[in-house]
């Protein structure tokens, strides 16, 4: 635990009581049906906490700095929740909307929102690019979902203008001028990390919409 508390602090996050009793039950939740939904392969639930919770928090950590007053915030592609159900959890003010392709996964968001108490959440069963989206969000998250050239347009078509998007990709990741530009947004900065469970570098890249 001092070595979690110590990562926490480098992050400048500080969970109130409530914040990290919903953090380790989601975590909790997330073991339980980990082998019905094919959730993670973790072997437990304190890897599930150092790899994915403190990896979505490296996320919160920049959202405030970029937007501490973002009040609509997507998270697309959003598997079991790891990005979007933390943003939640720790910001409490903003809406979250969590965007997935797979029925049995939205249960399963839904499902841990009501366990939660998480009134801030909405869960939409579509997959990214299939339906038009009739909303804008101040900031869009997404982890994992493909290659960044694919993901920037369908992650970035509903931002607003001087909105951000967070793309956790692979530390070779980049995404062309051309690519950018079509988007129409550019890239702001880079935020590369470690997490205490390996010694692999992991990177946040930040798209700023124009």
């Amino acid at each position: 635990m001092d070595k979690q508390e110590s990562y926490l602090k480098t992050l400048e996050v500080n969970l109130s009581t409530e914040q990290e009793q919903k953090l380790l039950a989601y975590v909790g939740l997330l073991w339980q049906k980990k082998e019905d939904l094919n959730l993670t392969s973790v072997q437990s639930e304190q890897e599930i906490w150092d790899r994915h919770i403190l990896d979505a928090l490296n996320g919160v950590n920049l959202i405030k700095q970029l937007d501490d007053n973002a009040l609509n915030i997507a998270d697309f592609g959003s598997g079991a929740g790891y990005i979007g159900i933390v943003i939640a959890i720790m910001l409490k003010k903003a809406k979250i909307t969590l965007i997935e392709g797979l029925n049995k996964r939205c249960l399963f968001l839904n499902w841990v929102c009501l366990k939660l108490g998480l009134n801030n959440v909405e869960v939409l069963n579509l997959k990214a690019g299939q339906k038009t989206i009739d909303r804008v969000f101040d900031i869009t998250t997404e982890r994992a979902m493909g290659k960044i050239e694919e993901v920037l347009p369908l992650c970035t078509a509903n931002l607003k203008n001087g909105g951000h998007f967070l793309a956790y990709q692979g530390i070779m990741g980049e995404a062309s001028s051309q690519v950018q530009h079509k988007a129409e947004v550019c890239q702001q900065l880079e935020k590369k990390y470690f997490l205490p469970c390996d010694d692999k570098m992991r990177k946040i890249t930040v798209f700023r919409k124009i």
